[in-house]
């Protein structure tokens, strides 16, 4: 059901904004299937948005965002590293301080058969830090119960890790 990343032209995101806030919007919730991929497709080139030049990126769109005065959320985020340069964003609260990131399981195995990146320990790590500079930072994710090959120990490891999270994080999880 996942095809190819194609991010829209900054330009075109950015003067959608603008239309909707001058039409009364009060919040913006950024959607894709993966946000912090936005821009990586066309290899971060530059845009334009009322006659400036502007990287099309994460980065670069949630700064243009800050501008406008309203709510922006961001969805459907990864622990990638470049999302780092986000966080002082919330932290200034340009941006809220909120990111929906679909973890979808904590068993190595599982996420292996699901076919996605990265480790639920490195992930933790990075948002760890994020906590650090952007103490308010709210998360919410999703996770995927039932995968074909889940054993009971994988649901298992899945109950450990949510309910560990919970506890040390200050339940800053909206789950």
């Amino acid at each position: 059901m996942r095809g190819d990343l194609v991010s829209r032209p900054i330009g075109e995101v950015l003067s959608e904004a603008k239309r909707l806030v001058d039409a009364g919007v009060k919040e913006i919730l950024v959607i894709s299937q993966d946000t912090s991929a936005y821009g990586v497709d066309v290899k971060h080139r530059t845009g334009f948005h009322n006659g400036e030049p502007v990287k099309t990126s994460m980065v670069s769109l949630c700064e243009q965002l800050s501008k406008l005065g309203i709510w922006t959320r961001l969805h459907y985020v990864y622990p990638y590293p470049h999302v780092d340069d986000v966080i002082p964003l919330m932290a200034e609260g340009k941006i809220l301080p909120y990111l929906d990131i679909p973890l979808q399981h904590a068993s190595p195995r599982i996420l292996k058969l699901m076919k996605r990146p990265g480790s639920v320990d490195r992930q933790l790590a990075r948002i760890k830090q994020w906590r650090e500079i952007c103490p308010e930072l709210t998360l919410r994710s999703t996770f995927i119960v039932g995968f074909p090959g889940e054993t009971e120990e994988d649901f298992q490891m899945l109950l450990d890790f949510l309910r560990t999270e919970r506890s040390t994080s200050g339940s800053r999880w909206l789950l």
